[in-house]
C-alpha cells in the first residue's frame, strides 16, 4: 500500500520507506502491472526528492522510464529516461 510506504518514510526511515516502494514497484512490474508500479515509483521519487540522493532520484526517474515504455507511453519514458541522467 502507498499510504503504508508514506507512513513508513514520514517516521524517520526514509530510505527504508523509499526502499521498499522501489521494490514493490519492481514486483508489480514483474508481475505485468506496469501501471500500478508507477504509482510506486511516483511515491518513491517524491520521498527520493526530499530525502534521498541525486542516485536515488536517477533510479526513481529510470524505472518510471521503465514502467512507462512498458505501457506504450513513450513521450513519458523518454522524459523520464532525460531526468535519469541529469
Amino acid at each position: 500500500n502507498i499510504n503504508e510506504g508514506l507512513s513508513a518514510s514520514r517516521g524517520g526511515k526514509q530510505i527504508v520507506g523509499a526502499a521498499m516502494m522501489n521494490n514493490l514497484g519492481a514486483v508489480y512490474g514483474e508481475e505485468g502491472k506496469p501501471s500500478k508500479s508507477i504509482d510506486f515509483y511516483e511515491a518513491y521519487l517524491t520521498v527520493a526528492r526530499r530525502f534521498g540522493t541525486e542516485y536515488d532520484q536517477a533510479i526513481a526517474y529510470n524505472n518510471l522510464g521503465l514502467a512507462y515504455y512498458a505501457v506504450s507511453q513513450y513521450y513519458e519514458a523518454v522524459e523520464n529516461y532525460k531526468s535519469a541522467l541529469k
